[in-house]
């Protein structure tokens, strides 16, 4: 019976799998988990950040909420004060032979411990007085201090100066850090002791105003009689001591200190005072006792659930929002240096490569023949002209297929037109750009074929000088140089500053290591023999070019790279079809990838491709898509912090190397020096735009998803002339 369940269970599944249907609503259930997880944990960081936010930056200057004359009347009113000094209207002073020892800004991971351990044996009972943020860090030990019967109090979350708040943000410093005592404890305290607070009769008007807020809320508010410095290391235990001791017979509340950075002279002076004390006849007790006294109610109790459930959920918040955070600033500085990094290279290679061609010996030149396959869907528009201007090529041994893969316009008709002498027409049934590619692979007789995009136009010695390299036996694949002809408009010539850098600069990087992982289909010349050797043009991906380039550079081919041959295309002119486009393009580029993935275990000739190349693309195409868009918000945060300083000054760093890669690379190539100075405007409008495209397309290919080819509508009326002329 098992073994039947089994294999109807197996035919079930496999039956189901078949149903595309079934296909549909899997892929949709894991991309809808996909996305209400990031909605969570956004609405997290979002969540949590505000709330920091409001609690912790918003610090101006003092904001009291009434006049002193008022503030002293709401502590008169209010519950007791304890220790507010001798004016005994203004509180409760601790009762005569009683000494209260309080311990400020814990829990800390190593002192908190001792002294708890040093008043456990000497059986005193002592009030703790905790900051929130340190309690949330160290649940723990804040739970061991109420276990072992000690008191907690509010020491505010963050331990700022409460006179320079507002009411508002000296609530939520209450609220926050009451909450996480709750989470921590499952302890609710109403005791409260301000940050850097002393005797009532020592507080300006900003800082009663702020106790007097504390009241409202319910607070009792506790300050201090005597506060030796035990924070100073430079002080002696003896000096420490006399210092703490009341006058004889007097109660006294005496603060120390547990947390906030070195407490050695706190342990060593806990002893020697417990015992002085202890044998000058004082009894110990808690703030809660003194209280507890005058009011007859306990200041410290048991949380109730709903607050128990609320401590729980914003302590969660907080944690995630505070470690989101400081990833966030670890992944930004992370892009800022890998950013910096690679520019700075493709800087000072791009350079050495520049001096290098210059010293080279003039190149020996090809003689084979050369074919140039032109693959046409729906070109009507631009093709003849890049035609003539193929046709125009000071190449002597050359014939061009056109391949019209199923056109629905006129491209045919145009072709056949023009009566080019050169040219020869091939038709077929539409099957996409690499089944066009390799029917015209197929009849092609050249030794080298030179592939172009049917909107591009060739200068007349492009083809001359994309296939000189190839008097090399060992080069099996050539990159030219593309360029944007349609400079006219504003979105392509943001691309024209793209293309300035990723040709000029990372191709001169990329050739001389062995890394060039994309040669372009708008200008790009291969050995027909490698190329059949590498099964011809696949159609696994939608980078086909980039995907063939892989598998040349695998198979031990060298990879070469000669900005001389340029080319110029047709860009995208809306942001819909570059959209769609770029789309294509990273979509395809990490098929390719994933195709190429045992490329990582080769060895030989074409290891560099596994080992150095393909990471680089990894690395520069889409980790830094992925953290470009952390470094954003943090410059937003930045701003709306009114820290527009740092923000600027971070943003015009990246522009600043932008601008300098753009004006190398523009001197290198020849080119306009406008183009360099656009690409700081990259930052703002046109990288963003990549960056959801890079990430858009991880997604999908994550979750499985397809991604469509895409179809760019081509405008045409590009004219050699005039390409060139700009």
């Amino acid at each position: 019976m098992g073994e039947l369940a089994r294999v109807l269970s197996r035919a079930v599944l496999r039956v189901l799998r078949d149903e595309p249907w079934l296909r549909t609503a899997v892929r949709r259930t894991r991309t809808w988990t996909v996305r209400l997880v990031v909605v969570g944990l956004a609405f997290l960081l979002v969540s949590g950040t505000l709330i920091r936010h409001r609690a912790d930056v918003l610090v101006g200057s003092p904001s009291p909420n009434g006049s002193p004359d008022i503030v002293f009347n709401e502590l008169l009113l209010n519950a007791p004060v304890a220790a507010t000094g001798t004016d005994l209207e203004q509180g409760t002073d601790v009762p005569a032979g009683t000494v209260v020892l309080t311990f400020d800004d814990g829990p800390d991971p190593v002192f908190t411990e001792q002294i708890l351990d040093i008043l456990d044996r000497h059986e005193v009972q002592a009030t703790f007085f905790m900051i929130g943020q340190q309690v949330a860090e160290l649940p723990e030990i804040a739970a061991d201090v109420a276990r072992r019967g000690h008191e907690i109090g509010n020491h505010t979350q963050y331990h700022f100066e409460m006179g320079r708040l507002s009411p508002r943000q000296v609530r939520l410093q209450l609220d926050l850090a009451r909450l996480a005592i709750i989470d921590a404890t499952g302890v609710e305290t109403t005791l409260y002791r301000a940050p850097y607070s002393g005797r009532i009769d020592t507080m300006n008007d900003a800082e009663l105003a702020s106790a007097a807020t504390a009241l409202d809320l319910g607070y009792t508010v506790v300050n201090t009689d005597i506060a030796p410095a035990d924070f100073d290391p430079d002080q002696t235990v003896e000096a420490l001591l006399e210092a703490s001791l009341p006058a004889a017979g007097a109660g006294a509340m005496i603060t120390l200190h547990d947390g906030g950075g070195n407490r050695e002279r706190t342990i060593e002076l806990l002893d020697p005072l417990i015992e002085q004390l202890r044998s000058a006849g004082y009894r110990f007790a808690t703030v809660g006792d003194v209280v507890a006294e005058t009011t007859g109610s306990a200041p410290v109790r048991p949380a109730g659930d709903w607050d128990r459930l609320h401590a729980t959920v914003l302590g969660i918040v907080l944690w995630f929002s505070e470690r989101i955070e400081g990833l966030t600033v670890i992944a930004a500085v992370t892009y800022l240096s890998l950013y910096a990094l690679r520019m700075a290279t493709l800087v000072g290679l791009g350079v050495i490569d520049h001096r290098r061609r210059r010293r080279a010996p003039e190149p020996h030149p090809f003689g084979g023949r050369v074919s140039v396959l032109v693959p046409a869907y729906n070109e009507a528009v631009g093709i003849a002209d890049a035609l003539r201007s193929i046709e125009s090529s000071d190449y002597p041994d050359l014939e061009i297929l056109v391949i019209d893969d199923g056109s629905t316009d006129d491209t045919a008709a145009v072709v056949r037109g023009l009566r080019l002498p050169r040219t020869t027409l091939l038709t077929k049934v539409n099957g996409g750009k690499s089944s066009a590619l390799n029917h015209g692979l197929r009849r092609a007789t050249g030794e080298v074929v030179v592939m172009v995009d049917g909107d591009t136009l060739l200068e007349p010695e492009t083809v001359s000088r994309v296939v000189a390299p190839f008097w090399n036996p060992v080069v099996g694949a050539v990159s030219g140089n593309p360029k944007i002809g349609n400079r006219k408009r504003f979105l392509p010539r943001l691309q024209a500053s793209e293309y300035l850098l990723a040709s000029s600069l990372e191709r001169r990087l990329l050739a001389p290591a062995g890394m060039v992982t994309t040669v372009p289909g708008a200008i790009g010349a291969w050995r027909t023999s490698a190329v059949r050797e590498a099964g011809y043009v696949s159609s696994a991906t939608l980078a086909e070019d980039t995907d063939l380039t892989i598998a040349i550079g695998r198979g031990g081919w060298k990879i070469e790279y000669v900005p001389e041959a340029r080319a110029w295309t047709e860009a995208p002119s809306t942001w819909g079809s570059f959209v769609t486009q770029r789309k294509r393009w990273t979509f395809g580029t990490l098929q390719a990838i994933w195709k190429h993935r045992g490329a990582l275990f080769d060895r030989g000739e074409g290891a560099r491709i596994g080992r150095y190349a393909m990471p680089y693309m990894l690395v520069s195409g889409y980790l830094l898509a992925l953290l470009a868009p952390i470094v954003d918000v943090v410059l937003l945060a930045n701003l709306s912090l009114g820290r527009w300083r740092l923000a600027v000054a971070s943003w015009l760093v990246v522009a600043a190397i932008g601008a300098v890669g753009g004006v190398i690379a523009a001197r290198l190539d020849g080119d306009s020096m406008r183009d360099a100075l656009r690409v700081p405007l990259q930052q703002i409008i046109y990288r963003p735009v990549m960056q959801f495209v890079a990430i858009v397309s991880l997604r999908r290919a994550v979750m499985g998803e397809p991604q469509a080819w895409g179809r760019q509508h081509r405008v045409g009326g590009l004219k050699l002339r005039e390409v060139t002329a700009t």
